[in-house]
Order: structure tokens, then sequence, then C-alpha cells
């Protein structure tokens, strides 16, 4: 008797507890969205949050799959993309469509068929063909866009001649690079390499390096569009400050050494003065005219053998 009133007690329980409602699973955002960038979704309530599995219809798009929030990369694609949240038998979904700008197109001699290529959140770009040499040709355009220095700059320094760039602090390398990278009947080690390729390696080449000039053609094009050139500078009498003057002799010296001179002019000058003053022997303090030529001799010779003249006057 006491075993079945104690069932009935359970029974009745249970009944009761299964008569309580369960918490609705929401998620925000919700619904269809625009998005640009990454993108939060939180699930809610607290009582469901860790409960929450996610998914999605494009992998690789959502930080997770547990968890009470994840975070949604749009991918370089603009097909829409649906992210599932599910808890307790209760689904959520939100479906995200990536909002891009369209660039001006561009075109690329040799593609046989158009190819689309796509900026992600990052700036990466993500090329779209249906050909593989399109893929390489217009790899090679976005390439030279966005490195064409850097790509001159290894060209230059692979075939030994950095010192066109760069002028002569880099003429050893070269020697050395146009030394050592030669085969035994004196030919280039990279023609060889090119000569012994196969067709299919040679025409994905050939397709990058098109593109690489297609880009090349349209900045000759679109000359706003290129960088200035700039020559490595060389020390000149203008560059380093100094002030130019007509005689050639001038050279260039800086004001304090100038002053130096002149100090030094002056000093020479007391000293005269002061070896005059001193009596000889004899009484006098003039000093004999031998002295003096020597005296005037030495002061020439510390006297800059040179003269500047301003712009405008001429030497007489």
């Amino acid at each position: 008797m006491r075993t079945r009133m104690l069932a009935a007690v359970y029974a009745v329980l249970a009944a009761c507890a299964g008569s309580e409602p369960q918490p609705t699973l929401t998620i925000t955002p919700s619904g269809n969205q625009t998005a640009s960038g990454p993108v939060t979704i939180t699930a809610g309530p607290v009582e469901l949050a860790n409960e929450v599995t996610w998914s999605t219809t494009v992998p690789g798009t959502i930080s997770g799959d547990k968890g009470p929030s994840v975070v949604y990369h749009p991918p370089p694609s603009t097909q829409p993309v649906t992210v599932t949240a599910a808890a307790r038998g209760q689904t959520k979904t939100v479906t995200f469509t990536t909002q891009g700008t369209a660039l001006p197109g561009h075109t690329v001699t040799g593609l046989t068929g158009n190819v689309d290529v796509t900026y992600d959140q990052y700036d990466i770009p993500h090329i779209f063909c249906a050909n593989q040499n399109d893929c390489y040709a217009v790899q090679g355009y976005i390439q030279a866009q966005d490195r064409l220095f850097q790509m001159d700059l290894f060209r230059r320094i692979a075939r030994g001649k950095l010192a066109e760039l760069v002028g002569s602090v880099q003429l050893g390398q070269d020697k050395q690079i146009l030394t050592l990278f030669v085969t035994r009947d004196a030919n280039r080690i990279e023609n060889n390499l090119v000569a012994a390729l196969d067709a299919s390696t040679r025409a994905k080449l050939d397709a990058f390096a098109s593109g690489v000039n297609a880009y090349i053609a349209f900045l000759k094009q679109n000359v706003a569009l290129m960088p200035r050139s700039r020559r490595p500078s060389r020390p000149t009498t203008s560059s380093i400050g100094c002030p130019r003057t007509r005689s050639p002799l001038a050279g260039c010296s800086s004001s304090s050494s100038r002053k130096r001179s002149r100090r030094k002019l002056r000093m020479a000058s007391l000293a005269r003065r002061f070896r005059s003053s001193i009596p000889n022997k004899g009484g006098s303090t003039r000093t004999s005219a031998r002295c003096s030529r020597s005296r005037a001799s030495r002061s020439r010779r510390m006297t800059p053998r040179y003269r500047t003249f301003p712009l405008g006057q001429r030497r007489e």
C-alpha cells in the first residue's frame, strides 16, 4: 500500500515538472541580413546558450560550432550564407548576403573567358575562372598592381642588373651573380631552365607574364597612376648645404671652418705685432727686412689661395 502511494506521488511530480514551459531559443541578429565584414551572432536565453550548436551552409565562415556566440566571416563570393543555431530540438537561422563594391574591369590579352576577382574583408583577392591559365594571367596582373617595384627589384637582382637601378654601389654583387649563375658553356642558368620546361608549365608562366605586361601597358596609358621615378642621389655642393661660388678653387667649406680660418689669421697677426714690439739688442724695435719678408711669406701661406665671388660679379 505504501509503495503504491509513493508511485502515485512520483507520477504527480513528474507531470508537474513536464508542464513547466521550455525556454525559447533566440539568436541576434536573425532573418535576412547584409554583411560587409565580420558579424557576431549571439544565442539566448542563458539557459540554452551553453547548449547551442552552430552550423553553416558554407564551411569556414563561422568561428566555431558550439557556445553562446560565434563570429560570421563573409566569404569572398556573393552567394547567400545561412547560419543555423540548434538546442533542445529548437532551431533558429539567419541568412547573410555579402555586400561589396563593384570595381572597374580591366582587359588582359589572351583570356579565354571572363574572370571574376572578389576582395574579402581583409582585402585579399580571390580569383574565379573557368580556365586555369586565365587565373594565372589575372594573378600576374594583380600581383603587378600591388608589387610591381618588388618584382622589378628581384628581377634585376637575379639577372645581375641591380646597378642599373641603384648605381655602382651594387656593381660588385652584380658581377658575383653574373659569374656564379652560369653554366660551363657560359650560358645563363635561367635560360637553360626555361628551355627545359614542358609545354604545360611554359603556358602557365607565359600567362602570368602576359598579365604582368598587361598591367604595365595599362600604366603607360594612365601616366598619372605611375609612381615618380627616383634615382639615387649623389653628394653635390648644393646638396650638402655649401654655398656655390664661381671660383672652382673655392671648394666647399662650412661657416664654422671659415670662422676657424679667420681666427687663425687674427692670432697670427697678433703674434707678428707682439714679436715686432720686442726690442733688439741695439734697442731698435724694428725687425730686419729678411724677417719681415719671412713673416710676410708665412702670412701668404696661411692666407687662402682662392677668393669667392658673389653671384653676378665677374672676376677681375
